[in-house]
């Protein structure tokens, strides 16, 4: 199995939106067999609930995920800037950042690139 983790920037509220999001998109994407683990951060004193700060997906073979991260990331660019780090089960990083939905495509290679080291 490779795990790949996704930990997005922002502010608290916009990291859980976006990996909430991703996550719940991912989970009912039919033909992708992949487990999602949020990783939710301890509530704060009068808070009811923690934030999710970052999300691992498990997986049999970490490309697969490519179209199905590609498809959900020209969506939310629609809406904005979105910067997160992806980290691939062999520990590599890549810091990515997407504007606009034209980013995307580039991005998507470099996703590609990391995932198949």
């Amino acid at each position: 199995m490779n795990e790949i983790s996704i930990a997005f920037q922002g502010t608290p509220k916009d990291i859980d939106a976006d990996s909430r999001d991703l996550a719940q998109w991912l989970e009912e994407t039919e033909n992708l067999d992949v487990e999602v683990r949020p990783r939710v951060t301890p509530p704060r004193p009068g808070e009811a609930g923690g934030w999710v700060e970052m999300l691992q997906l498990v997986l049999a073979a970490a490309p697969v995920v490519v179209p199905f991260l590609q498809t959900w990331l020209e969506r939310r660019a629609q809406r904005g800037r979105v910067t997160f780090t992806l980290t691939a089960s062999t520990g590599e990083t890549e810091e990515i950042v997407v504007e606009r939905p034209a980013d995307v495509p580039e991005t998507m290679r470099r996703v590609r690139l990391l995932l198949t080291q």
